[in-house]
């Protein structure tokens, strides 16, 4: 009975290697995940992450040295809604692309970086075509640099209600204007007739 997984021929990266291979019967990514920290010390890395495309599969990724001591210059955004906002953990860029996911929430404990994204957000949105509104309650500490760029900045709770209260009529209004574009469905008079 084999006692280890097929494994691959490592593929070289730019932080170290990647090794792809078949899990045993049984096994599951998290496996590898809790022997991660292991692997790292028996193969003298930095880390090692574990990720799976596919079940029966696991792609180890060994990093030689830690890509974010020194993290060089990002490159612009290039495309629309799509911002490169640092480095992760295994180096490659840490790309948020609002067309995919629209909706996010960017919290953390204190001096986890919360103000860093934020701010890496602004820097690649603002060269694009969209509109940028600020909710500063630091008194206008993080965002009043951005102010030329943004459509509106509010910095006090009061300003921030009233900012809230302009941008809901604002989609309420869009909204009305998609409704009145979208054509009725037309409803096949046999399905009416029938009652279904």
């Amino acid at each position: 009975m084999d006692t280890k997984p097929f494994m691959w021929l490592p593929i070289p990266t730019r932080h170290g290697w990647r090794v792809t291979l078949h899990t045993l019967e049984g096994q599951i990514p998290a496996d590898y995940a809790e022997a991660a920290e292991r692997l790292a010390h028996s193969w003298g890395v930095h880390a090692v992450r574990v990720s799976s495309d596919k079940p029966g599969r696991v792609r180890l990724a060994a990093t030689v040295r830690d890509p974010l001591v020194k993290v060089d210059e990002l490159p612009p955004s290039t495309e629309l809604l799509k911002v490169t906002v640092g480095r992760l953990e295994t180096g490659t860029p840490w790309v948020i692309d609002f067309r995919t996911v629209p909706h996010w929430i960017n919290a953390g404990a204190t001096q986890s970086g919360k103000s860093n994204l934020a701010n890496a957000l602004i820097v690649g949105l603002a060269p694009q075509p969209v509109a940028l509104v600020g909710f500063d309650l630091k008194g206008g500490v993080e965002f009043t640099p951005y102010a030329p760029r943004l459509s509106a900045l509010a910095t006090t709770r009061a300003e921030c209600g009233g900012l809230l209260d302009d941008l809901v009529a604002l989609m309420t209004d869009r909204m009305g204007v998609c409704r009145m574009a979208v054509r009725p469905r037309e409803r096949p008079s046999r399905i009416i007739r029938e009652g279904l």
